[in-house]
């Protein structure tokens, strides 16, 4: 009984992911909290009944299910089991990514579906938001621009608050590798010294430059959080300033990495 229960509570928090995409990450924190007693067959017959559940709702959605939630949840558990050799942070940077691929490639393999229902798409845009035939446009040429992008930052928060919601103990340690920076200052350099500017390297840069946006975040918290009592508090100034100022917040956040990996070495010295 409680196994079907589950069963059911991971399908509507499925359902609610599709109508609420902020909501996400409460999908993987509810299997990762209510299934962690249970044996691996349990695990395996919960996750094919809801596979086949999903698909009799709509077979397009079951590729979703498996190549973001799933994904998400087994390399959350695999980080787990490997203790602590990788960085809090950058297994969520790590989630992130591979996810990303895995959502980037199906939508790929979807091209042609979502080409034939985009002037559906642009209709009920422009009805529901009262926009031009030309707004509607430039609105989805840059979304198409940027797919990846919006994609990553889709993910980054999915993984970013299961993090928060599963590890707060420790969030004020949590910790990245340096190295990330390479994704945003190859992106920057590719647009404006070599003056290649195309979706490649504005998706790239993006996706640099947003890694460290949501570690700013953290950083700010970090600091926050040793002056103010309620940690809810420091973390919800901490986001609201990463919304409002979201390149001041990158950088706080690439000195904040800068910071941790130069005590690191200066430990092992």
């Amino acid at each position: 009984m409680f196994l079907l229960s589950s069963v059911l509570s991971i399908v509507l928090l499925f359902l609610l992911s599709l109508l609420m995409p902020v909501m996400s990450f409460a999908l993987p924190i509810y299997k990762i909290k209510k299934m962690k007693n249970f044996t691996f067959r349990e695990k395996l017959i919960a996750n094919i009944i809801v596979i086949i559940l999903i698909g009799l709702i709509n077979p397009w959605l079951t590729p979703f299910y498996l190549g973001f939630f799933i994904v998400i949840e087994s390399l959350y558990n695999y980080f787990i089991s490997k203790g602590d050799k990788v960085k809090k942070f950058d297994r969520i940077v790590i989630i992130s990514l591979v996810t990303t691929a895995l959502m980037t490639g199906l939508l790929f393999l979807l091209k042609d579906d979502i080409n034939n229902n985009m002037g559906l798409l642009m209709e009920v845009y422009e009805k529901n938001f009262q926009i031009s035939k030309a707004e509607s446009l430039e609105v989805f040429e840059m979304i198409k621009n940027s797919a990846v992008y919006y994609i990553f930052i889709y993910t980054i928060l999915s993984v970013f608050a299961m993090y928060i919601s599963l590890d707060i103990k420790d969030y004020s340690q949590w910790e990245i590798s340096f190295e990330w920076l390479l994704i945003y200052l190859l992106g920057y350099f590719a647009i404006h010294l070599f003056k290649i500017d195309n979706f490649y390297t504005n998706n790239i840069l993006g996706i640099g430059e947003c890694i460290f946006i949501f570690f700013g975040v953290k950083t700010l918290y970090s600091v926050f959080s040793k002056k103010i009592k309620y940690k809810g508090i420091a973390n919800m100034i901490a986001v609201m300033l990463g919304l409002l100022f979201p390149f001041g917040t990158f950088v706080i956040g690439v000195f904040g990495g800068f910071k941790i990996d130069k005590i690191k070495i200066n430990e092992k010295k």
